[in-house]
């Protein structure tokens, strides 16, 4: 097999990762032959056949042969980058001692080959190791595939389990130091707008228009009439109390007679 590096020497025998097994292959320095001893170290490219130790019954690397250096390929970073939100942080590494199947992972949301997807990423994904991306913070990053999980990912009819968020860097703001006060000060900074709150902004009045006019629409229908129906009921009015009075005024009148 080819597309191999050594991945743990320890003496004697070690392991070698090979992009074509998800296992890590035994091996036994007894299999490398025509190879100087202080040529072997952790990353080192080699090809090797795999077959079962007649002692162990397991299967382990056979006639292990040193390749050209960068010959084994296990990720491929695309060329795009990319604009996203950390949903996830990534979690304590010291969590891990009392927790050991903690996932050091976090999470990235961005739009990427034209939809909204989430990719992890982990702590060796970060461009700058001091900083640590709080959820919530703007980033840019670029997708790398591991090959190996891919293959397995495909396998199980899940594409793409083997792709995640490398090369991380997290946006910075640009302001002015607006006062310092011993140790500590304070600055200032343009908060960016997000899209959606700038749409949402931009619709307020196209909303409040239509009520506006609604409103002055049913105003002016509801004086008209008034004025109309007020009118009328003034000349009734005007009418009605002089007959009233006058034909009580003629009774009374014939009363007293």
């Amino acid at each position: 097999l080819s597309d191999a590096v050594i991945s743990v020497l320890k003496g004697s025998f070690g392991f070698i990762a090979c992009t074509e097994r998800m296992a890590d292959v035994f091996l036994h320095l007894s299999q490398i032959s025509d190879v100087p001893k202080e040529e072997l170290a952790v990353g080192r490219d080699v090809d090797f056949k795999v077959a079962r130790g007649a002692e162990t019954g397991r299967l382990q690397a056979m006639d292990i042969k040193l390749a050209e250096p960068g010959s084994a390929v296990f990720e491929e970073i695309e060329e795009g980058v990319y604009d996203g939100t950390v949903v996830e942080r990534l979690p304590n590494p010291n969590l891990r001692k009392s927790n050991p199947s903690l996932l050091l992972t976090g999470l990235i949301e961005g739009m990427v080959d034209g939809r909204l997807q989430k990719f992890p990423f982990m702590h060796t994904d970060r461009e700058n190791k001091k900083l640590y991306p709080k959820q919530g913070d703007k980033v840019t990053f670029q997708i790398v595939t591991d090959l190996k999980r891919e293959r397995a990912a495909k396998q199980a009819g899940k594409p793409g389990l083997g792709r995640r968020a490398t090369k991380i860097v997290v946006k910075t703001i640009e302001g002015t130091v607006a006062a310092m006060k011993g140790s500590f000060g304070f600055i200032e900074y343009d908060k960016p707008k997000l899209e959606g709150k700038i749409e949402e902004s931009e619709s307020e009045p196209a909303a409040a228009k239509p009520e506006e006019k609604k409103y002055e629409t049913k105003k002016d229908e509801t004086t008209l009439p008034t004025s109309d129906d007020g009118a009328e009921a003034t000349e009734e009015g005007d009418k009605k109390p002089d007959e009233a009075t006058s034909e009580d005024g003629a009774d009374a009148k014939e009363d007293d007679k």
